[in-house]
């Protein structure tokens, strides 16, 4: 009797097994491959951590300087309308797909911002811009259990998921396009054209989500970013 008493003791206190509270992919396949090594770069920084009830997960805290030797590449990145190549270019969608899995999971959003020019591996108002030091992504968990996030590759996939032991309210995401903007064309020289730059439009969205009975929206307006053709 005692052996059985204790063994069912044991299996009161076990606990509840890991459920998915929050999950988000997103594809490298067509990213450079410096965009790629700095995405899995900074992937590897946040895989794991726990975050306990109450605490506040900052991406650029986490993660670090993304630098030469902390082993990132210089990659694309959009800077002032035109592509530039900069030590952790590709590290924004690593920060994007943390802020869609903490979207779904609803942990409260304690900093996001938009880029400039709306970047082309999310859906325009679900991407989260991050420059260190100064410009952040932070997530809280509001809830009363810990969280622990996973952040992996898988095949040419980034997947990002938050991992809990109690279901949380349940969560509704939407996105409402509010306008869109063609490029124009900006023309340089005479002659054969060649294209150095080939645009990207512009828009306007609201973003809203309800996690249980809390609804809250987050507006952004993206930059029309002009095609450039140059003379040869």
């Amino acid at each position: 009797v005692g052996a059985l008493t204790l063994l069912l003791g044991a299996a009161a206190v076990r606990p509840a097994p890991e459920i998915v509270v929050g999950r988000f992919v997103t594809r490298l396949s067509d990213r450079e491959a410096g965009q790629k090594v700095n995405a899995l770069r900074a992937a590897e920084r946040l895989n794991g951590i726990v975050l306990a009830p109450g605490q506040t997960l900052s991406f650029n805290q986490t993660v670090g300087s993304w630098s030469r030797d902390q082993g990132y590449r210089r990659a694309p990145v959009s800077f002032s309308g035109q592509m530039v190549r900069a030590w952790g270019g590709g590290v924004c969608q690593t920060s994007t797909a943390l802020f869609n899995a903490s979207l779904a999971a609803g942990l409260d959003i304690v900093e996001r911002h938009a880029h400039h020019y709306a970047p082309t591996y999310v859906a325009p108002g679900r991407d989260a811009a991050v420059a260190f030091p100064n410009i952040d992504l932070q997530v809280r968990n509001a809830g009363s259990s810990p969280l622990r996030l996973q952040v992996e590759a898988q095949g040419d996939r980034l997947v990002v998921t938050w991992w809990g032991r109690v279901a949380g309210p349940p969560v509704a995401l939407s996105t409402r396009m509010v306008s869109g903007r063609a490029p124009g064309t900006l023309r340089l020289g005479s002659g054969r054209m060649r294209v150095t730059n080939p645009g990207k439009p512009g828009f306007e969205v609201v973003t809203q989500r309800r996690v249980g009975n809390v609804v809250e929206s987050w507006h952004d307006n993206y930059a029309v970013m002009n095609r450039v053709e140059l003379g040869q």
